[in-house]
């Protein structure tokens, strides 16, 4: 299959997936910032459930990322995914305890923006008769 693209199709985009350790990812971002207020009450909640998943089969769902340069400093900002981010973080603290090896989290790289909600149609669906 040289030269072609695994998947084609309408709406189809080739993309690349990174990996790096959920430590490097930054979920905590200053008032004012535009990502301030998306998930704020669920980035501090620990899931149990999730955290031992994460220990067994890793993170297996992408975080969206933006990646935001200051004096030549580069931050990692998660833009979709805190919570697996919180939750990884948590899974490797136990994961060094234990003497076991650390996970990493699958990233796609995008822009710094809150994802879109979802759009739900309130119109009733016509019906012939």
């Amino acid at each position: 299959m040289a030269g072609t693209q695994a998947i084609e199709g309408d709406g189809v985009k080739r993309g690349v997936i990174f990996t790096c350790p959920p430590e490097m990812l930054t979920y905590d971002v200053t008032e004012g910032h535009e990502l301030y207020e998306t998930d704020r009450t669920r980035v501090e909640e620990i899931d149990e459930e999730l955290v031992l998943s994460f220990m067994a089969i890793g993170v297996r769902e992408a975080v969206k990322i933006a990646v935001e340069e200051k004096a030549s400093k580069k931050r990692y900002l998660v833009v979709d995914g805190r919570r697996r981010v919180v939750n990884a973080i948590e899974a490797n603290r136990r994961l060094r305890k234990a003497d076991e090896p650390e996970i990493v989290v699958p990233v796609m790289v995008g822009r710094a923006k809150p994802p879109d909600p979802p759009v739900i149609s309130r119109t009733p669906p016509k019906v012939s008769v």
